[in-house]
């Protein structure tokens, strides 16, 4: 008797923590509120939690959008997606405490913010320094990331992501150039050790 009462004492105490008058339109003002509050209001603010003035997030914004090829998702704006990517990056944030920072899921955060599907690219492309690369997804390098503890060499850490049951593929004929930490291997293709490579073509201003 006293256990079947402490069960059902349980269970009222937690329907209560239920609002039953949530819905969907109440998280959106909540959302923008927290948006400005992070990135629109005074630069002290902004720098404390995206590392930069509102201005340099403005023009970064605009960047993104109008050579980075960056679109509003259907849920989450431009202007989200960075700051939420910015404050992952400054702050070593996880997932688990951005979605309740910013009103959002879990799946929402990954889906619109953190995961990018990459493009080849094209067979069409003439460009004198991407037509050489046809079919590249985009590149590996050393950026340093804190997302676990100690440390990894490259090859392990890509060896981690291919293995995975829904780790990193990569499409057929398609690849990804890495730096010298990395091993030439299928789909991944790595310098010429001895080669030389004339890296002063990529200077635009030349």
């Amino acid at each position: 008797m006293s256990y079947g009462f402490m069960r059902s004492h349980k269970k009222s105490k937690r329907c209560r923590l239920v609002d039953r008058n949530y819905s969907i339109k109440t998280k959106v003002p909540g959302q923008m509120e927290k948006l400005h509050f992070l990135a629109g209001y005074h630069d002290e603010t902004c720098r404390d939690h995206i590392r930069m003035n509102t201005d340099c997030f403005n023009r970064l914004c605009y960047l993104l959008r109008n050579l980075g090829g960056l679109r509003d998702t259907r849920n989450v704006t431009i202007s989200e997606q960075v700051t939420i990517f910015l404050i992952v990056l400054s702050h070593h944030t996880k997932n688990h405490v951005i979605k309740y920072s910013f009103n959002r899921s879990g799946y929402t955060i990954i889906v619109n913010v953190l995961i990018v599907t990459p493009e080849p690219i094209p067979e069409d492309n003439n460009d004198y320094r991407w037509k050489y690369f046809k079919g590249c997804l985009g590149t590996l390098d050393d950026t340093y990331i804190h997302v676990r503890e100690g440390s990894a060499a490259d090859n392990r850490i890509l060896c981690d992501a291919v293995t995975r049951p829904n780790g990193l593929r990569v499409p057929n004929v398609c690849y990804y150039l890495c730096d010298g930490g990395y091993t030439n291997c299928n789909d991944f293709l790595a310098p010429y050790k001895g080669v030389r490579y004339h890296l002063k073509e990529w200077d635009e201003s030349r």
